[in-house]
């Protein structure tokens, strides 16, 4: 995750560089500009030198950046700006394309895989549940397996917490965040 985030703070410092040096070399300066401060603190900004009683400091201006110049910057912050999926569709090829509908197809079917199995995990704590005739068995799923094992942990000795290993259905939903299925 460190990785992911530090590529894509390298990316976002590099698409800052590029549009600060398009904005900053992309013309020549046009004349002199003064910034004029007055004792009273007011400032105004001016061709010709300042009155001698102000402060005055010299600005350098530029001109606007050029169309080309704009449009390079644009398509460099498109190239640099990542997708969901990581993947541009105008920069990608047929075979690319083809890849991509590939994995897309096999995470998938890992994500209905998982959902089966996911189904499967609650309707055995439900059946368990019954089983041992508690009275929260007709919560969802989710709120039994939670229900027990919140009842089992506390009754726990320190060495059993340390090698215990929780319902398999907090894996599995580890496992859809991750590979980002759709519940």
């Amino acid at each position: 995750m460190a990785d992911k985030e530090s590529g894509l703070r390298w990316k976002r410092t590099a698409r800052m560089g590029a549009l600060c040096f398009a904005v900053l070399y992309s013309g020549l300066g046009y004349g002199q500009i003064y910034k004029c401060v007055n004792a009273k603190g007011k400032v105004a900004f001016q061709e010709t030198p300042c009155p001698g009683a102000s402060a005055q400091t010299e600005v350098e201006v530029r001109a606007a950046p050029t169309p080309a110049a704009v449009e390079e910057t644009r398509q460099i912050n498109r190239r640099m700006t990542p997708d969901v999926e990581y993947v541009h569709t105008e920069q990608t090829s047929p075979a690319e394309e083809q890849a991509v509908q590939e994995y897309k197809a096999e995470m998938q079917k890992k994500c209905d895989n998982l959902k089966v199995k996911m189904l499967e995990e609650e309707k055995k704590a439900i059946a368990e549940c019954k089983k041992r005739r508690e009275v929260y068995c007709d919560l969802p799923a989710e709120k039994i397996i939670e229900t027990y094992e919140n009842s089992q942990i506390s009754k726990m000795s320190d060495y059993q917490r340390s090698i215990y290993k929780p319902h398999p259905i907090y894996a599995m939903k580890k496992y859809a965040e991750l590979w980002a299925c759709e519940r």
